[in-house]
């Protein structure tokens, strides 16, 4: 069961100052959750942001699906689970609008390998 509101609130000690941040995440019951932000230090003003992200399914299922991100990024995923026995793949295929590069990533359980067309890539390992 998916909760309806997340919320983080921490304080992070930098040289100089003290910094307040809150973060959390609203359900919008579409299956696009909004993503908020809260930042205040002594010295600066309040900073904010919000993101949201929508995920159109083209399957019934939801294994394959587009998605619409912040930063005009526009992707298309699809997952196949039990791939082999307890191994799920998710492959994504992307493109960023403002830094005009596709992209592809490729996730097996823990291990992730990006690779975008401008030449960059990295391999990660989520433990």
């Amino acid at each position: 069961m998916q909760k309806p509101m997340i919320l983080h609130i921490n304080n992070r000690y930098y040289v100089k100052t003290i910094g307040r941040h809150v973060h959390g995440e609203l359900d919008t019951k579409i299956g696009a959750p909004l993503s908020f932000g809260v930042h205040y230090t002594r010295h600066e003003k309040l900073h904010y942001n919000i993101r949201g992200k929508k995920a159109f399914h083209v399957t019934n299922d939801g294994l394959l699906n587009f998605n619409r991100k912040p930063k005009r990024v526009a992707e298309l995923s699809c997952s196949i689970l039990n791939f082999q026995k307890h191994q799920d793949v998710r492959f994504k295929v992307g493109y960023e609008v403002i830094n005009k590069v596709p992209y592809f990533h490729i996730k097996e359980n823990n291990w992730n390998l990006n690779a975008y067309m401008n030449g960059r890539w990295n391999v990660r390992f989520d433990l």
